[in-house]
């Protein structure tokens, strides 16, 4: 499995295990994935990670702001994880990252959520 791939996968299971909390780092994917999304699975129905799925299918196609994206929210995930443990959801979420922000990276202080 390629870097890439790797970190799609873990950014998929990120946006399905703590998607309610990551409202600012999952809002940038979509923004940042808006276009390939409409271009590859329009008309999909969200849900059971079909949407995911097909952007993996055409991950050589997607646009480099919707790979970085993707790689982004899964370098986070990673840290959150390794920072909060793996159960961590809801509100201990928000207050894990919170109590912990200097331990992530620049890139995901300005992606998780502060509030």
């Amino acid at each position: 499995m390629n870097r890439f791939m790797r970190k799609f996968t873990v950014a998929a299971l990120v946006l399905a295990s703590v998607i309610p909390t990551l409202t600012y780092a999952a809002s940038d994917l979509m923004r940042d994935c808006r276009a390939d999304y409409r271009k590859f699975c329009r008309g999909m129905q969200p849900g059971g990670g079909r949407i995911a799925d097909c952007l993996k299918q055409h991950q050589a196609e997607l646009s480099p702001s919707c790979q970085a994206s993707i790689v982004t929210l899964g370098e986070c995930g990673e840290a959150a994880k390794k920072i909060c443990g793996a159960d961590a959801a809801g509100s201990a979420f928000r207050d894990c990252v919170k109590t912990h922000a200097d331990a992530f990276s620049p890139a995901c202080q300005a992606a998780l959520p502060t509030r």
